[in-house]
């Protein structure tokens, strides 16, 4: 491990060393991470002079690791691909960059949480920490799924509906009747936060104010280049009625918000919506589309019936606190 180094280090720097990493995802972005966490903690670990990783920790306003709400893939983001070396040497660097983060984190936080990269699939390292020692606490890893539609530069519009389950593509063609009484505009903080609410008061289930606060941060990012939102009201009422907020990267849109008003449940507005999102993806010149998140098998079943297969990482967790 001695060929190893951790330095802790600044936003700059990070944001210089992560921008081709081959696994980099907008919500690692410092300026996207800081701006959704209270606090963000920003670890490199080298080999030699060569830097292997960084590693951004996440902390809430109680000074206490947690994962942003809204996020996925915020954890260890190598700056080569694992996949391009051979095993031996690629297990090596893992094991040896991950232990000494792990021992870092766990003497500064006493707790390690992250969410693996799309294509980051080796948790051994994880899995095998205090594997001889069954007095002490292991990882937790949870395997998830995301969604994801791939190849959007190489599809037509109608490929990409194509595409679709057929249910979709007749609430495609419901809709039509109904786009003459909305008008596209942009939804602001408090639209987004009221549309989200409603969704929760539907299933039964409470809003808590950090959730209010973060969509709030979501939607001041659609002033910047990370993000955009795709939009609706009704030209009656002035009311926003749907909603999709993406966030980008230079490769991938990914959907963190979904929202649909009660009324317009029946008139394929939210499928609409949805296209609309994927299409605007797809003409920003985005290789692919995250749903981000399709774990449940209703949630799944929903996000692929727009055309997307299935996607596994994990997620790590690790405690020496009293919970």
């Amino acid at each position: 491990m001695s060929r190893f180094r951790i330095d802790k280090i600044d936003s700059v720097v990070a944001g210089s060393l992560v921008e081709n990493s081959p696994y980099l995802s907008v919500f690692v972005v410092p300026e996207v991470l800081e701006n959704l966490s209270p606090r963000v903690d920003w670890w490199l670990v080298s080999k030699g002079d060569e830097p292997l990783c960084v590693w951004p920790v996440t902390l809430n306003s109680e000074g206490r690791v947690q994962l942003p709400g809204f996020t996925y893939y915020v954890g260890p983001l190598w700056l080569k691909s694992m996949d391009d070396l051979p095993g031996h040497r690629s297990l090596s660097e893992t094991s040896g960059a991950y232990e000494l983060f792990i021992r870092t984190f766990i003497e500064n936080y006493r707790e390690v949480r992250a969410s693996l990269p799309l294509g980051l699939l080796d948790v051994r390292a994880f899995d095998w920490w205090n594997y001889h020692e069954p007095t002490l606490k292991r990882f937790v890893i949870r395997p998830r799924y995301t969604a994801l539609i791939d190849r959007l530069d190489q599809q037509t519009e109608q490929e990409i509906i194509s595409g679709f389950r057929e249910l979709r593509r007749r609430e495609l063609r419901r809709v039509e009747k109904f786009l003459g009484g909305l008008l596209a505009d942009r939804a602001g903080a408090e639209e987004l936060v009221a549309l989200y609410g409603k969704t929760l008061e539907r299933q039964g289930k409470s809003f808590q104010e950090t959730t209010k606060k973060q969509i709030g941060r979501l939607a001041e990012l659609v002033d910047t280049p990370h993000a955009e939102v795709f939009s609706f009201r009704s030209k009656e009422t002035g009311e926003c009625v749907s909603a999709v907020l993406l966030l980008y990267d230079p490769f991938s849109a990914h959907m963190v918000l979904n929202l649909l008003h009660e009324d317009s449940r029946k008139t394929g507005l939210g499928p609409w919506t949805v296209t609309q999102s994927i299409l605007g993806a797809k003409s920003r010149g985005c290789l692919r589309y995250d749903f981000n998140g399709a774990n449940s098998p209703n949630r799944g079943d929903d996000k692929h019936s727009y055309g997307s297969r299935p996607s596994l990482h994990f997620q790590v967790e690790y405690s020496e606190k009293s919970e």
